[in-house]
């Protein structure tokens, strides 16, 4: 669960993977549930997440936009060799 936001408004976004460990070569399937909390009823939500993947030693090996839509997004990303 992450939470993004400051103040009267904050986004969580909890993150599902169809498991939790992964080889290089394999494809990681998630999805996304974003949530709000706005005090004055406007919907500032995001419209696209943004995934990254890094090494062990902190490199951006992968990396990818996903549009969100009625706070739902999924998809896979495949982890390079």
């Amino acid at each position: 669960m992450f939470t993004w936001g400051q103040g009267a408004y904050t986004e969580k976004i909890n993150l599902t993977t169809d498991r939790e460990i992964y080889l290089s070569g394999e494809t990681i399937w998630y999805q996304a549930v974003i949530s709000e909390s706005a005090y004055d009823g406007d919907s500032l939500m995001s419209k696209i997440l943004y995934l990254e993947l890094y090494d062990q030693h902190s490199n951006n090996i992968a990396q990818l936009k996903s549009r969100i839509k009625k706070g739902i997004t999924a998809g896979n990303i495949l982890i390079p060799p």
